[in-house]
Parts: C-alpha cells; structure tokens; sequence
C-alpha cells in the first residue's frame, strides 16, 4: 500500500512549527502554556492510546504539572514523539 500525505504544505509547516514550539520550550526547562501545551497533550495522548509504556503517561501527567522533564523523557518526546508527529501528521 502506498502512503499518500493529504496534508498541505501549510499543514505540514504548521505543525512543524508547533513541534518545534514544543521543543524549545522543553529543551529551556520552561513550562509549556496554552496552545503550546494544549498542542504536546494532544500528541500525547495520542500515543497513550497507542501505548502500554508508563512513559508517555509520566511525560504527559509532568507537562501537565509544569514539572522538568529529566532527559530520558525529554528525548522520548523530541526525538520520537514529535519526530513521528512531523512525519505522519
């Protein structure tokens, strides 16, 4: 089966663009607020319902609280979460 990407590209820029909102913010130590953080819930949950592992659950529930996450957590999110977000919309 071929994947076909239905997303525009102003689609795609916009969510490369929340991604990397996301990324910064976590990257600083600094809570994420409003969209910003409405955006990382919504991806990870997602991912809770595609997931047994207790580490999105965690990542998600410390986001939530304004809490660092340690950089275990923080390469779970930037370098899988949101990779795979980019990529598949």
């Amino acid at each position: 089966m071929e994947f076909i990407n239905t997303r525009t590209e102003h689609e795609k820029r916009s969510i490369g663009a929340k991604c990397g909102h996301v990324i910064r913010r976590i990257s600083k130590g600094e809570p994420l607020k409003g969209k910003t953080l409405k955006f990382a819930l919504e991806i990870l949950g997602q991912n809770e319902q595609d997931s047994t592992d207790s580490t999105i659950y965690l990542i998600s529930d410390k986001i939530k609280k304004g809490q660092e996450l340690d950089d275990y957590e923080k390469s779970i999110l930037e370098d899988i979460v949101l990779t795979n977000k980019k990529i598949y919309g």
